[in-house]
């Protein structure tokens, strides 16, 4: 296999253990029609045979494919030494257990030339359903943030994009912390510094959600005990401080004032509605205010005008405050589980 010279894209792999699903996930990258690209393996601290199989495919791609084994340090960390070895003009994350269509970075890289992008995103299918951005073509990056930070629905996973590498080079996009939730604190930041963003409307990621090994297949079947879960949740909490640290709390206040205040108001609501049995709603509410920095006389103002897809909680919390609403969300959970008993 002849060198490849004047690398354009850098796929960065972090891998934790998928040896059932690994194989199909680089079957689908080193097949790519995209001819300039590196791939980039990051073993993270795996136990099982992955390493093995990523040794494998280098062997067969030496030119092609590059391997780094390190502890396991959680997703982010993962990312991030990808990051520290690409050599690509642009950057695309990829999970060990999904996959990717044999043309799908061609197509986007294509994109990102045509139309002179910071970031292209395309659309993944998940259990027969379709995840995308409700966008078309090219907008303004400060546009997008300033609906990111409202709007719940516009989805946060990195494996989503093509973004360009100078992207991630002057600071810390993603957090110095073991966390597997990486993408709610990157993505904010590589919009703020991006200038534009175009909207692919393809389908041409695959995402995995039966991989046993998964940390977020572990969470969300309740298979981990509950003070890992609740660490897990008090982390997501430090994206606030991690996001207003990047951009800047003037730069916040004067362009994402209510926006922000909104994205917070969400954050410490997710953490609040948590059912977690070793702690009050009293408990969750001083963590969440103690972790976020904000007085908790302060903490209704954050909701003044907080929108929310459960319309129950949104008027709710309009109506009789947000520790009240807590209150009253975590009862009619209790009458509604009797009823259907």
């Amino acid at each position: 296999m002849k060198k490849i010279n004047n690398i354009e894209v850098s796929i960065c792999i972090s891998v934790y253990n998928t040896e059932k699903l690994l194989k199909r996930c680089l079957e689908s990258v080193v097949n790519q029609t995209l001819e300039k690209k590196e791939i980039i393996l990051v073993n993270n601290g795996s136990t099982d045979s992955s390493l093995e199989i990523m040794l494998e495919y280098k062997e067969q791609y030496p030119d092609m494919i590059k391997v780094y084994s390190q502890e396991d340090k959680g997703l982010a960390q993962g990312r991030q030494t990808g990051i520290n070895y690409a050599q690509g003009k642009y950057i695309i994350f990829l999970d060990a257990d999904d996959y990717v269509n044999l043309d799908a970075y061609e197509k986007m890289y294509n994109s990102a030339m045509k139309y002179d992008v910071d970031i292209v995103e395309c659309q993944t299918i998940r259990e027969g359903s379709i995840i995308k951005s409700n966008y078309t073509g090219v907008y303004d990056t400060s546009e997008i943030l300033r609906d990111y930070f409202i709007n719940k629905e516009i989805p946060s996973m990195l494996w989503m994009r093509l973004f360009k590498r100078k992207l991630f080079l002057d600071k810390r996009v993603l957090p110095n912390i073991y966390v597997n939730n990486e993408d709610i604190f990157a993505l904010p930041c590589l919009l703020y510094k991006a200038k534009n963003i175009f909207y692919l409307q393809e389908q041409l990621h695959h995402y995995t959600t039966d991989n046993e090994e998964s940390v977020m297949y572990e969470i969300k079947n309740k298979l981990s005990d509950e003070t890992k879960m609740i660490q897990n949740r008090i982390k997501i909490l430090h994206v606030i401080d991690h996001i207003s640290e990047y951009i800047g709390k003037d730069n916040l206040n004067k362009k994402y004032k209510k926006e922000f205040m909104t994205h917070t108001a969400r954050i410490i609501l997710v953490f609040c509605l948590s059912d977690f049995k070793s702690l009050s709603i009293k408990d969750k509410i001083e963590l969440a205010c103690k972790e976020t920095k904000i007085d908790k006389k302060d903490l209704n103002k954050y909701y003044k005008n907080f929108t929310h897809y459960n319309k129950m909680i949104q008027n709710l919390i309009r109506l009789i405050g947000f520790k009240n609403t807590l209150f009253m969300y975590k009862y009619l959970k209790k009458i509604i589980s009797l009823i259907k008993v």
